[in-house]
This record gives structure tokens, C-alpha cells and sequence, in this order.
């Protein structure tokens, strides 16, 4: 029979963050403004570059250093919000004595930039294309003027060159260039007179998107191995457009327009791998509306930038359509203050930064709530991004008026410019926000209502679970882990289609969830099942409502079953395999009928740091409010808040309660269990492989015991300091926790016992 763990829920000794629990949606992430640090505000509380042209006298680039409290960025930046927007720290510019604009930009590998633009600076007659390389201080290493050859893109190569794109004569461009600024290879394409946008696919090819000689008002589509070589090329008439990007699955996407030049639609279009268009959408009214911009979110939308006018509306809005992965439309956001959106980048909090007409930078939240907006005096955005490093990076160019100091201001000259916000002054360095005291949440809809008000949990969503919907999601989680490295996609992919998988798994998402395992520290899991110590993993009645539990056989002749509720589970209706990937790990860690505090204390330590990895790939599973969501997002508030004084992530200590503002209290993530009086119990391969992994050290024939708890304590090899506070921010807990008042209110708390004398196995 299915029965669950020898744990307890009490206001001294919780283990409610071990079973019950559940999480929210990233509708209701803004809806309590605060100044605490938390992710709503992470645009303000960490680094963020921006990378925008600025006027300067000299070809090389300088520095003007925001020291002096007289000349702070509030001189020239105006903003209007509850939230803090970001604040300038220094600049930098490069250019010559004539005009030089950025037209595109990317993040290098040793994570410096390379920008590429239009310069009359160092031409003798007229514009030519200028690529200037920086390193990540912004200090220009060199510059490369383009004779015959104009490149208006550029995008990092796999290896870490780069490749730009534009034209030459009437034919397409692109070439790859080395760390040096020389060329390794050169290559153009007939039918197509120039490139406006490049961008790297997940194959260590390219997609290029420009103009063609094929169709009447030519635009289209070419797709280039990672040597330059022409695989597929498609045209369309399209008025125009300059929205592209290359999406998760290996095909592109565009936002354009279409239709009359007085009655203009957006239009997004999407290609496959092949170059066959399998989506094609319009959007707006009945006035003048078009797209200039896109990205392509987390979840397999996309965000689609441009502007919208009404017929009587001659100066327009900037306008931002959200659409499912469908193209279905899920909200818009129009602002006065822009009149177009020129460049879309989704935040690491799920939010968008929005760029755009005239010179403002604007930050909505996940559904669509305006947060901050900061105006940028005198400068035109052309290119944004956020840097490997968490920073935001925006690319342009200088307008007529912009910073005094340039004896360009007022001609109507300008340069590429570098400039960083400074440091929010309540967010200190990692290693000292870790030993800060535990840190609260501020919503409570994230985590179980034990232990914060929470309003019920939501049921799983109806979507298609079978074979080809549960694949298709399964290439996506693996292709944002493993791009371009596309052999681990296959490999992963591979255990998916297995046949002697499917016999034991069945059911779609939950083989999903274990191919999804692959790269992680829940891998060994995948053997487990491979190796038969499992006769099934299916679904069927779990006792107390639980997630999942171990059925033991009836006879000793077959292997115990992993069995998941079919109450949240079925034909039509199912958890996400991202959130049931972590609680399959903790399963294949049983084997037999012994089940005692010690190894559903491993299990779930182990479980909760697999569930942090598919956090920080896809922060919005927090916000799902299902129950594998709150159970997950609260055990891994106790982890994270299980710290010692120094700071270093623990499984037995912590300086305070680790459910801050909540009535329960618990000291530590150990302290949950009913493990210390337990005697040792034997271990197993799976259980060997996944130590290793979470504490770099070798280990053999490792039982659940005293021993391993410590080992666990001792070591954490998964998350680096960074990742830790990342992983706070995706929970939006505060990282400021110095006020006396708590941001949430309590949970129900009381006792919740299940009864040990029934256990014959676990079940979360």
C-alpha cells in the first residue's frame, strides 16, 4: 500500500515544508510596494549596465566618473514612479570628431562588448561601418573601419568570435571575426541585398533577417551553418520591419507590419528549423499599428514591441503585445511616454525592460504593470540586452543637445557611449547579503499556507499531456539548459523516446520530468528507473493528498512503483514536469520499507537543490500556485535561510528562524525532521552518485545516516553565493530584513501529524 513519511507539522517542530505545500503567479509578484530589495526592484537593487551613444571629441573612448553629489545622474535624468529607477555611475564614448552612431551590440565572451554602427568620423567620403571592441571595464581594446562592406549587426559566435552582418554591393554580408578584429571567414548571399539583424541559433548557426530581391516589398528570412554556408533562404512581401530573433526550438521569429501604409497591423511570423512558417498573426485596430521589436520569453511567448495610433492620433503610444507560445494574446501595455518601442528585453524577475522613443527606458512587471521610468536626455536607443552577468546593456547612439560637456551637442554630432548605473546603496556585495538574518518573504502566496497567508492552492492547468505537447516542452527546458551544445539535447531527448522508459513511465509529463532530470543533480534518477530498481512510475491514489509515494509490492518477485496522485494528474490536466522532476529525484532515493527521518531528510534536502536549478532556468515555477510549486518554493526558503553566521549555506544551523513573520518556528531546515534518534539505514547507488554531485566529494557506499547529514551540512557544491541571492529574488524575499515590521502575515500553523505506525513508505 501507498503511505506517507514519519514526519509532523507543529509550531516548534514543522515538517510542513516538507509535504503540503504549493505557489503563485507572477500577476500578483507587484502588487505590494515596497522598498525592500526583492525582485520587483531588482533593476535598481543590482548592477545594471546600459550601453548608449553619447557625444566625445576623440576616437577613443573616455570615462566621466558621477562622483561629486552636485553632478549625481538625478541632473540629467528625469523618472516618475514608486520604484526606484536606476541611477547613472559612470559613461563612456567613442568617436571622432564627425558623427558616429551604434546601430547594434553583443556581449562577448570574456564579457566585454562589440558594437558596430555607422561612423563619418573616419571616412573620407561619406558613412562607412565602424566595429569597436571593449573589454568588460568598457575600455576600448580596438576598432575596425569596414571599406567596401557595411555591417549593421552583430552577434556572438559559439566559439566566442563574432559575426556581423550587413551588405556589400547588392548582395547579403556576413563575416566571422576573431578576438583580434580579423576575419576568418567571409560570405554573401545572392537574392538578398543586405541584413538588418543576426542572430546565433541553437546549432552554432545563424539566422539573418533582411531585405530580398525575390518578393515586391522584399523581406525574408536565411539561415547559415556555423561556417557561413547557405542552408535555407525564404522570402515574403512585407512592408518592413526590424524585429528578429532566433527562438528556443531552432527556428525565428519577426515582428513586422502589414497592410496598407495608412492602416497598418502587426504581424508576427514563425519559422521552424526547416524554414516552413508554422505561425502567422496579426494584432492591432483600426488605426496605425505595427511591430519593431520582439524577445522571446521564458515560456515560450513573446514580447512584441512597436507603436500604436488611432486614426485621430497623429503622435502615437508606445505599444507591447504579450502572446503565449501560440501566438494567443495575453495583455498589452501602451505608454505615453514612449512613442515607439524599439527594443524588448525580458528581466531576470520575468518583467520586461521596454527601450524606445524619445529616449526613455521604461520596467513593467510580469503582467504588465508599469514599475519605473527613467528619461535619458539626448540619446536614441537602438539595442538592448542583459549581459551574462545579470546587467542591463542598451546600444545607440547620441542626439542633438544631449550631454554638455560634448562639443558635438549642439551640431547634431555624437558617438557610441558605455554607461553603468551604480550599485543600489542598500544592496551590498553577495558574501555580506548572506550574512544578513534570514531573509522574509514578502508574499506569501509563494509558499504553504501553514506558514504564511496564502490563499488556496490552484489546480494544475488543462493542456494537451501527451506524447508530442510533453516533448515539445521537454526540448524547450532542455535546449535553454544545453544551447548550442545540441548533442546533450538529443542525448536527453533520447531517454524521453526510450522504449524501455516508456514501458515503465508511461505517462508523458512524468517521463518529460525525468528526461528533464539530465545536467542536473537529479540524473542518477534516470538510472535508477533505466536499471529497473522501479517497476513503474505512474499514476494512482496517494494517501493524505500527498504528491507522490513508494507502493510496495506484494511479492518480493517485483521492484516497488513510484505512483503520483491522480487527482493532479490525468489525461488532461497535469503539473508542469519541471516542478515534478525535483519530487521524482526525491522518490528513486527509496528502495525499500524502511523510512525513517534520516532519508526523508536527505531526500529532501537533495530535492530542494534540484528544484533551485530549474529556478533559476525558469523563475515563473514559483509562481504557479500549485501544490508541487508552494512545496517546493517553501522548502527552499528554509534551505536558503539555513545559514550560518558567515553566510555559508547549512543543514543544521541557522542564526534564527528560517520562516521569519510566521508562527511556525523552526531553526534550521534539519530541525523539520524527526531524524536524530533514527538508527543508520542502507543506501544505494542512486543516493552515492547524487552525493558526489551536490558536495564535489567522492563517496562510496554512503547510507542514510548521521554521517551523510553531515556531509550535507558541510558541503554544498550546487549554488555558488550569486545563485543563492538569485534564488531569493526569484522568491521575492527581502534581502533587507532590518525593519520590525514583517511584509506577510502568518500562516494557519498548528499541528498536522501523520501517523508513523501506517508508514510503510514515503510520500510528499
Amino acid at each position: 500500500m501507498c503511505i506517507p513519511p514519519n514526519y509532523r507539522i507543529t509550531k516548534s517542530d514543522p515538517q510542513h515544508y516538507g509535504y503540503t505545500l504549493t505557489p503563485f503567479s507572477l500577476d500578483s509578484l507587484y502588487d505590494q510596494p515596497t522598498r525592500r530589495i526583492v525582485l520587483k526592484d531588482i533593476a535598481s537593487s543590482m548592477a545594471i549596465i546600459s550601453n548608449l551613444a553619447s557625444a566625445s571629441s576623440r576616437a577613443d573612448a573616455r570615462e566621466q566618473r558621477i562622483d561629486d553629489p552636485s553632478r549625481r545622474t538625478d541632473d540629467f535624468i528625469s523618472s516618475s514612479s514608486t520604484f526606484t529607477p536606476p541611477r547613472l555611475d559612470w559613461r563612456r564614448t567613442y568617436g571622432g570628431d564627425d558623427w558616429d552612431g551604434c546601430d547594434d551590440m553583443t556581449e562577448t565572451d570574456d564579457g566585454g562588448f562589440a558594437l558596430v554602427g555607422r561612423t563619418r568620423s573616419f571616412s573620407d567620403s561619406g558613412y562607412t561601418s565602424w566595429l569597436v571592441r571593449t573589454d568588460s571595464s568598457g575600455e576600448k581594446l580596438w576598432g575596425r573601419v569596414f571599406s567596401e562592406s557595411f555591417p549593421n549587426a552583430v552577434v556572438r559566435a559559439g566559439d566566442g568570435d563574432i559575426v556581423v552582418a550587413g551588405g556589400r554591393g547588392k548582395f547579403l554580408w556576413l563575416a566571422k571575426i576573431d578576438s583580434d578584429g580579423r576575419d576568418v571567414w567571409s560570405k554573401t548571399v545572392d537574392n538578398f541585398a543586405k541584413a538588418s539583424a543576426v542572430d546565433r541559433t541553437c546549432d552554432n548557426g545563424f539566422g539573418l533577417f533582411g531585405r530580398s530581391y525575390e518578393a515586391f516589398q522584399g523581406w525574408g528570412v536565411v539561415k547559415v551553418d556555423e561556417n557561413g554556408a547557405l542552408k535555407w533562404a525564404d522570402a515574403y512581401d512585407l512592408p518592413g520591419g526590424s524585429g528578429f530573433t532566433a527562438t528556443a526550438d531552432g527556428g525565428f521569429a519577426a515582428a513586422v507590419w502589414t497592410g496598407p501604409r495608412d492602416r497598418r497591423q502587426g504581424l508576427l511570423i514563425k519559422w521552424d528549423s526547416d524554414g516552413d512558417v508554422e505561425l502567422r498573426k496579426e494584432y492591432g485596430g483600426d488605426g496605425h499599428d505595427y511591430f519593431s521589436s520582439l524577445t522571446q520569453s521564458g515560456d515560450g511567448g513573446f514580447a512584441l514591441g512597436g507603436r500604436t495610433a488611432p486614426e485621430e492620433c497623429d503622435e502615437g503610444q508606445g505599444w507591447l503585445v504579450r502572446v503565449d507560445q501560440n501566438g494567443e494574446e495575453k495583455w498589452t501595455f501602451t505608454s505615453d511616454d514612449l512613442r515607439e518601442i524599439t527594443a524588448v528585453v525580458e528581466t531576470s524577475d520575468g518583467g520586461f525592460m521596454l527601450i524606445g522613443e524619445p529616449l526613455w527606458l521604461v520596467k513593467i512587471d510580469a503582467s504588465g504593470e508599469e514599475q519605473w521610468t527613467t528619461m535619458l536626455e539626448g540619446f536614441r536607443a537602438e539595442a538592448a540586452m542583459q549581459a551574462a552577468d545579470g546587467q542591463f546593456v542598451v546600444g545607440g547612439k547620441t542626439e542633438r543637445g544631449s550631454w554638455e560637456q560634448s562639443p558635438h551637442a549642439y551640431t547634431g554630432d555624437g558617438d557610441f557611449l558605455l554607461v553603468k548605473h551604480e550599485k543600489h546603496e542598500k544592496f551590498p556585495n553577495t558574501e555580506e547579503l548572506l550574512k544578513r538574518p534570514a531573509f522574509p518573504p514578502t508574499n506569501g502566496e509563494f509558499f504553504s499556507p501553514v506558514v504564511y497567508e496564502a490563499s488556496p492552492a490552484k489546480a494544475p492547468p488543462y493542456w494537451d499531456v501527451y506524447e508530442a505537447e510533453s516533448g515539445r516542452r521537454l526540448r524547450r527546458t532542455l535546449e535553454r539548459r544545453f544551447c548550442p551544445n545540441h548533442d546533450r539535447v538529443e542525448d536527453a531527448t533520447a531517454v524521453f523516446d526510450d522504449e524501455e522508459i516508456r514501458e515503465i513511465v508511461p505517462y508523458p509529463p512524468l517521463r518529460a520530468a525525468l528526461a528533464s532530470l539530465y545536467g542536473t543533480v537529479g540524473e542518477p534518477a534516470i538510472n535508477a528507473i533505466k536499471d529497473g530498481h522501479f517497476d513503474a512510475v505512474r499514476l494512482g491514489d496517494v494517501p493524505h493528498d500527498g504528491i507522490a509515494c513508494i507502493r510496495l509490492p506484494e511479492s518480493g518477485s517485483k521492484a516497488p512503483e513510484i505512483v503520483f496522485n491522480d487527482r493532479h494528474q490525468s489525461r488532461h490536466q497535469s503539473e508542469h514536469h519541471r516542478l515534478l522532476a525535483p519530487v521524482l529525484t526525491h522518490m528513486t532515493l527509496h528502495r525499500d520499507s524502511m523510512n525513517t527521518g534520516q532519508e526523508v531528510l536527505i531526500a529532501r534536502a537533495i530535492e530542494v537543490l534540484v528544484f533551485g536549478q530549474f529556478l533559476l532556468e525558469w523563475p515563473e515555477l514559483a509562481t504557479y500556485r500549485t501544490k508541487a510549486s508552494r512545496r517546493n518554493s517553501t522548502g527552499l526558503l528554509a534551505r536558503i535561510n539555513s545559514r550560518d553566521k558567515d553566510g555559508a549555506l547549512r543543514l543544521l544551523t541557522s542564526e534564527e528562524n528560517v520562516f521569519p513573520c510566521s508562527a511556525v518556528s523552526l531553526p534550521s531546515f534539519a530541525a523539520g525532521f524527526d531524524w536524530e534518534d533514527d538508527s543508520a539505514t542502507p543506501g544505494n547507488a542512486t543516493l552515492n552518485r547524487m552525493l558526489e554531485i551536490v558536495t564535489n566529494h567522492s563517496v562510496d557506499d554512503a547510507k542514510f545516516s548521521h554521517e551523510t547529514v553531515e556531509l550535507l551540512d558541510e558541503h554544498q557544491a550546487v549554488f555558488s553565493p550569486q545563485e543563492l541571492v538569485q534564488l531569493g529574488l526569484v522568491l521575492r524575499l527581502s534581502l533587507d530584513p532590518t525593519d520590525d515590521d514583517c511584509p506577510v502575515d502568518p500562516g494557519v500553523g498548528g499541528d498536522a501529524i501523520l501517523d508513523p505506525n501506517g508508514c510503510t513508505e514515503s510520500t510528499t
